[in-house]
């Protein structure tokens, strides 16, 4: 497995600097091109389905309440990501 580690900022970044490229030169380059964005695009806008259940047992089940807001707060914006297809904080 390839865990891809990339600002969503940056990705932004290089979608805005696209226009400026040069054409692809082969058909392959351009598949990995597009497969390497949706893999990036993939990895800052969605968290598996276990690691949100385990978030959602864990919020119910802690009894401190500080740790409950952070839970809350984590849980938020993983469902604030997926309804405007934003990234997910990461340090939330």
């Amino acid at each position: 497995m390839i865990i891809i580690n990339i600002n969503y900022y940056s990705l932004l970044k290089a979608r805005r600097a696209k226009a400026r490229l040069r054409p692809m030169g082969t058909d392959l380059e351009s598949l990995v091109l597009r497969t390497a964005k949706n893999l990036i695009a993939a990895a800052v806008t969605r968290i598996p389905d276990d690691v949100v259940d385990a978030l959602r047992k864990a919020m119910k089940r802690e009894t401190n309440p500080l740790a409950k807001k952070q839970l809350e707060a984590i849980l938020r914006n993983i469902d604030l990501a997926a309804s405007t297809r934003g990234p997910v904080c990461q340090d939330t």
